[in-house]
């Protein structure tokens, strides 16, 4: 469900005007890797909590951890969508608003703080080799 929320939140900024380049455009891919990270980042921490399938013995997420760790991807969720929301409302002739990218930043340490808590299996690693966490992992947004 938060995945779903996040794409249509993602699809709502890159079609509003995302292919007017500049600093505009930086904003909305800035914001859209962050969302992406975070996205990708809830899937698979929902694949590793303890009694799931796919978790391994051992190498699981507890019901207490998986509960401290929706709280990030909450907040994280809620920053994506006040980005989203601030780049909708600014007009494209006007400066993009700084406040963009302080919340891509934001969602960024979130998405890093979760990689942190993660137990390394080959889920974690599959994630870290994608191109939205190695973005964030440079600081290239």
């Amino acid at each position: 469900m938060k995945s779903l929320t996040a794409f249509v939140l993602a699809l709502a900024l890159v079609s509003q005007g995302c292919a007017t380049g500049g600093v505009r455009h930086s904003a909305a891919v800035g914001i859209k890797t962050a969302q992406t990270a975070l996205a990708l980042a809830d899937e698979v921490e929902a694949s590793l909590v303890c009694g799931q399938p796919t978790a391994v013995e051992g190498y699981c997420i507890s019901k207490t951890k998986d509960i401290e760790l929706s709280k990030k991807f909450v907040l994280g969720f809620k920053y994506v969508r006040e980005a989203v929301d601030l780049y909708n409302k600014t007009p494209e002739t006007a400066p993009t608003p700084a406040e963009i990218g302080i919340l891509a930043q934001k969602v960024a340490a979130i998405v890093l703080e979760i990689l942190a808590d993660l137990p390394d299996t080959k889920e974690k690693a599959k994630l870290e080799s994608t191109d939205q966490i190695k973005a964030i992992k440079k600081g290239v947004q």
